[in-house]
């Protein structure tokens, strides 16, 4: 299997049983035996020890994906050096985990010695993350490194999150997919129409002795176009494509419908970097673009196995927050007295 490592985010945001407004000072204290006179650091390593013990407890284990996450914190595991520490200071948590599958029975083989596995045995990975979780602030932001559609621990670290905030007054926390204004620049500056889709759910009522096949009252339509041409079309050319193809009609003389009015409709855009595609809802001036996010070319070193260098990704992960998300993420801190 080839490995393309990316990085994915997403923020969290704390959900009070009373909908009050809390941060995660808050939680510290209402959940986790804090004082308000404690210092921010005693605070912080009391959230940090939180989030160490709920790794590999059940809150980091999904049986619906049969995926669990944990820490291997032995000489077993290669990149202990890398286990996730704090910086009280800058709210950060950061650090290489494991994760994996487990429920199949399987063999371990090498050169010289086979190792069977059980359904109680997981086949773990290692996965680099990255949490913002601001003590004055009710939202927090993460980075989730994974390798692969099949290598990762993408959702497995979402549901952790959600519940990992859970407790006598906090209700399942709630995890967002974001993708920082950077990223969705680039990718939409070397990006280029795919194709088209129209989709619409049909009820017809036709005769069925006026028609030679057999009568099918309901069925669904999908409509696809893509360009004919080697030109490359851009995102600024799509507002005249979606007004030209929105008037093109579908249907029989007695039932026409515009495929501006079919049920949903999409556009599929391919990076001409990278040769991903992503697909998004017509309202393109209005839509958040959530496109892939690959370390190749982004950090310059990678281990033997595929997998980034650890170091150099954190480097890369914290340098990204703190010059490029930060900002957008908490516009708060931005705000300038006025004079």
């Amino acid at each position: 299997m080839s490995l393309k490592p990316k990085i994915e985010f997403f923020t969290i945001q704390l959900k009070h049983k009373n909908d009050k407004v809390k941060t995660f000072k808050d939680f510290v204290i209402d959940e986790l035996k804090g004082k308000e006179i404690d210092t921010n650091d005693v605070l912080y390593k009391k959230l940090f020890t939180h989030f160490m013990k709920a790794l590999g407890s059940d809150v980091a284990k999904y049986d619906k994906l049969r995926k669990e996450i944990k820490l291997v914190n032995n000489k077993k595991n290669r990149f202990l050096d890398f286990k996730p520490s704090y910086k009280s200071e800058k709210n950060y948590i950061s650090g290489v985990i494991n994760g994996g599958f487990f429920g199949k029975d399987g063999i371990l083989t090498g050169k010289e010695t086979e190792h069977s596995i059980n359904k109680d045995m997981s086949v773990l990975y290692y996965y680099y993350i990255f949490m913002y979780l601001p003590l004055d602030y009710k939202e927090g932001f993460i980075i989730v490194h994974s390798n692969s559609k099949e290598e990762n621990i993408t959702n497995i670290y979402k549901h952790f999150s959600e519940r990992l905030f859970r407790g006598e007054n906090y209700k399942i926390s709630k995890a967002n997919y974001f993708t920082p204004k950077v990223f969705q620049k680039e990718f939409l500056n070397h990006s280029y129409l795919s194709h088209l889709t129209f989709s619409q759910s049909m009820v017809d009522n036709y005769d069925s002795k006026k028609c030679v096949t057999t009568n099918v009252d309901k069925y669904n339509v999908r409509l696809i176009i893509t360009p004919n041409t080697d030109e490359k079309i851009k995102l600024t050319d799509l507002k005249n494509l979606k007004n030209y193809f929105g008037k093109l009609i579908f249907g029989r003389t007695d039932k026409e419908i515009e495929l501006s009015n079919f049920d949903r409709s999409s556009v599929t855009l391919k990076n001409s970097e990278d040769k991903s595609e992503k697909t998004f809802s017509w309202n393109v001036e209005k839509e958040d673009f959530v496109p892939v996010v690959y370390l190749k070319d982004r950090i310059k070193k990678f281990n033997a196995d595929g997998t980034p260098n650890f170091k150099e990704l954190d480097e890369y992960c914290i340098k990204l927050f703190e010059n490029k998300v930060l900002k957008e993420f908490r516009p708060d801190l931005n705000v300038s007295k006025i004079k």
